[in-house]
């Protein structure tokens, strides 16, 4: 259970408009402050406490909030470390017979479970698919791992697959030509095919002034668009008019319907990948946020003027045909600049120094700046310049 109702953390730009939208009031960045455990997002890192459930122990512990959403079953007892592998309560009838359940959900039928102390304990099973195979043991923990397949027969049926398909590509040039040729792709060959996680290069014949792109076989399989922009183009087209999840009757601004588009989403993570996924000016890696070297206001402003239509206060009042036109020239804008990753630190001092109507001379001016150590007093920066030098 729950060992308090509530949590201490600081604020940060990060988290500031998920709990202002709550109605929490924003003081100054890293304040701490006390928010409900129930008020946290879903896949929160914060570590809460629990008391664990086993009337014999009670001992309090902490867990990543994530962690606490995504068990497997919400109403199971919260049970410390030491609780999990070993209670020493005998367990009730209730849990075993659940056991026989989930074996048979699994195509398995529990044989024994008679012997079952903790989730470590031995359990012979037989698969149904597999009878003539014979009992087989497994654990409580291990199966109940998501990606297990517990019967040694199932797992070699599963691998022989794509072992099978690993075999016939394998120095088959030609069938990789038949595989990537049904795709509107041209293979191109590099080196023999040798296992499943090799890249594998081609061209998309709808845009081979794009050259050379690689894949992987697995993403080759599952992916509806090798070519990354095929899917850009399609993303794009998917996000037009009342097509968008973010059209809602027309009640978003024109901003935020563009920062909601397909193309923006690969854009950004064009830009964070072109900077290897580091900062820009001190490059530490983590979480980033990316900057625009034109703010978004300016490119929409230019796009508005260029195309010679009219600010409107909502996106209900634009033609699906303003719409692709606005769309169109905004992604061929964002093809040409690259976004520049930045940690939410030095984000922050540059808007707050630069405000938010931005051009790329503003960035290199404050990148002249920080290199030069303008901003070393600065009680943000003190560590990282002395990582920096």
């Amino acid at each position: 259970m729950l060992y308090k109702d509530t949590i201490t953390i600081k604020w940060t730009n990060r988290i500031k408009g998920y709990f202002e939208s709550l109605g929490y009031k924003f003081t100054k960045q890293y304040d701490e402050f006390e928010v409900l455990v129930s008020d946290l997002s879903p896949t929160s890192v914060q570590r809460i406490k629990l008391k664990c459930d086993n009337e014999y122990c009670g001992k309090v512990y902490d867990i990543a909030y994530r962690d606490y959403c995504n068990r497997v079953d919400p109403n199971i007892e919260d049970l410390c470390g030491d609780c999990k592998r070993r209670s020493g309560q005998p367990p009730s009838a209730e849990f075993l017979e659940k056991m026989h359940e989930e074996f048979k959900k699994k195509g398995y039928t529990l044989i024994d479970n008679s012997t079952y102390k903790d989730n470590n304990s031995p359990l012979k099973f037989i698969c149904d698919k597999h009878t003539h195979y014979g009992e087989q043991i497994t654990t409580w923990r291990q199966f109940n791992k998501s990606d297990t397949v517990n019967c040694k027969k199932c797992t070699q049926e599963k691998m022989s697959i794509a072992h099978k398909e690993v075999f016939t590509m394998k120095n088959n040039e030609e069938y990789l030509k038949k595989l990537f040729s049904e795709r509107d792709l041209t293979y191109v060959h590099v080196k023999p095919y040798t296992d499943y996680s090799q890249p594998l290069s081609f061209i998309c014949n709808k845009h081979e002034e794009q050259g050379v792109q690689s894949i992987i076989m697995k993403n080759f399989n599952r992916r509806d668009f090798p070519c990354k922009h095929c899917l850009s183009e399609y993303m794009s087209q998917s996000m037009l008019g009342s097509k968008s999840s973010s059209w809602k009757g027309g009640v978003y601004s024109i901003n935020r319907y563009i920062r909601s588009s397909g193309f923006i989403d690969v854009w950004r993570k064009e830009s964070f990948k072109k900077h290897n996924y580091k900062c820009a000016i001190t490059k530490r890696n983590g979480y980033l946020e990316l900057h625009h070297p034109y703010s978004l206001s300016k490119i929409i402003k230019d796009c508005l003027l260029k195309l010679d239509v009219k600010l409107k206060d909502t996106i209900g009042e634009y033609s699906e045909d303003e719409l692709s036109r606005i769309q169109s020239y905004i992604k061929n804008k964002h093809d040409e600049i690259a976004g520049i990753p930045l940690i939410p630190e030095v984000h922050s001092l540059f808007h707050k120094i630069y405000g938010t109507d931005n051009t790329p001379e503003q960035f290199d001016d404050f990148q002249h700046r920080f290199n030069n150590g303008e901003f070393e007093g600065h009680f943000l920066f003190k560590e990282i310049y002395k990582e920096v030098n």
